[in-house]
């Protein structure tokens, strides 16, 4: 069990070492990773990658962060806006890479947290 701002966060990750050092380490540390625009095709290993392409404050990467310490079926990363355009994608909006298909898939609906949560889960099916 972990707590989280003061909520008590109740295991839901699998049970092999590897996710559960995951789970832990996003239920404390930071929920998305900061990269490099040069270094984000090296990061993107996972079968689902979120990437978040933007300012690093205001609504957008707030509802984002909300998403990212919530969902543990995604690798979570952001990177400055200048890293958008040679992505495919627009500044302050996320992009899913997926290993099993072309990517990325750009989200262009409302940036709400019930929108956003709704698309990744429809997302991470191929």
């Amino acid at each position: 069990m972990v707590f989280r701002n003061g909520q008590k966060q109740d295991y839901s990750g699998g049970r092999t070492a590897d996710t559960i050092v995951t789970w832990i380490n996003k239920k404390t540390g930071p929920a998305s990773t900061e990269t490099a625009c040069d270094d984000l095709a090296g990061k993107l290993g996972g079968k689902l990658n979120l990437v978040y392409f933007g300012d690093f404050s205001g609504v957008h990467y707030d509802t984002y962060l909300s998403v990212a310490q919530g969902n543990e079926n995604y690798q979570f990363f952001h990177t400055s806006g200048s890293c958008a355009a040679a992505n495919g994608a627009q500044s302050n909006s996320v992009s899913i890479f997926r290993a099993f298909d072309s990517s990325p898939v750009h989200y262009s609906g409302d940036f709400s947290f019930a929108a956003l949560s709704n698309w990744l889960e429809t997302s991470s099916i191929p």
